[in-house]
């Protein structure tokens, strides 16, 4: 696919450019998806503004699968990693320690804990219902509240309701009387 590049003195165009789809702008377009980088920030990485980076991607099947294996790959590898911390995990690794004025390595396996942060991210995402924080109820004109203690999330909608109910009232009566005090 070629484009017309046109000069800053007119319109005038200068020579066509052509990207050749290659292993190496594949290998590049797939790393910077692994890094999390936006179609518009690969573009310009690649020497290609944004128009010319989606109509190859269109155009070249390998190039969409290049971005898309790559985002697929961060994730995959992200979610893998999370759910072993959430669940612990073994791992070989290397001590290296001075015996008789010799350096010796030894390799043994170590026990990693399970993460609690991890599990606690993991079921809120995956069991909202029974896990999630926040629990979000209609209250008065279909108002979305947002509730974070587990004291009120126990409450009823009625307990609930009568409870921003008493509230709204002594809302009301501070304001009357901090307008009187004003008044006078």
């Amino acid at each position: 696919m070629e484009r017309t590049v046109f000069s800053k003195e007119g319109n005038l165009p200068r020579k066509r450019e052509k990207f050749e789809v290659n292993s190496t702008l594949l290998f590049l377009i797939h790393k910077y998806a692994l890094l999390g980088k936006t179609q518009k920030e690969i573009a310009p990485l690649i020497g290609m503004n944004i128009g010319t980076f989606r109509n190859y991607m269109e155009n070249y099947p390998e190039m969409e699968e290049a971005y898309l294996s790559g985002g697929d790959d961060a994730d995959g590898t992200t979610v893998g990693n999370l759910y072993m911390l959430a669940n612990g995990y073994t791992k070989e690794v290397e001590i290296v320690h001075s015996f008789n004025g010799k350096a010796t390595i030894t390799k043994y396996n170590k026990w990693f804990e399970p993460s609690v942060v991890a599990q606690k991210f993991i079921l809120s995402n995956r069991q909202k219902v029974t896990w999630s924080e926040s629990k979000t109820t209609e209250g008065f004109n279909n108002t979305q509240i947002n509730i974070n203690n587990n004291y009120l999330q126990s409450l009823s909608m009625e307990e609930l309701q009568a409870s921003a109910f008493k509230g709204l009232k002594k809302q009301n009566k501070d304001n009357a009387e901090e307008a009187e005090v004003v008044d006078e």
